[in-house]
């Protein structure tokens, strides 16, 4: 999507992610009705996955911030 990194625009709307089996890191503001991770998925395994379904699912509506930056670190 390179309109991401090439608008002005601090934060851009996501209509949709191209692929369900996407894994983006997501924030959600902590609230009673934000759903919790699945506890039967642990270490690898769908658990972002299946979250960002749940959000879908619940019409979150999805931002992400233009022009910035994060590393992810493997696991050992």
């Amino acid at each position: 999507m390179p309109e991401w990194f090439w608008t002005k625009s601090k934060v851009s709307y996501i209509k949709c992610f191209i692929t369900d089996y996407m894994e983006p890191y997501v924030m959600v503001k902590h609230t009673p009705n934000a759903p919790f991770y699945d506890p039967r998925f642990t270490d690898y395994g769908n658990n972002k996955i299946s979250y960002v379904e749940q959000l879908r699912q619940m019409n979150y509506q999805m931002f992400i911030f233009n022009n910035i930056f994060a590393i992810d670190y493997p696991h050992p």
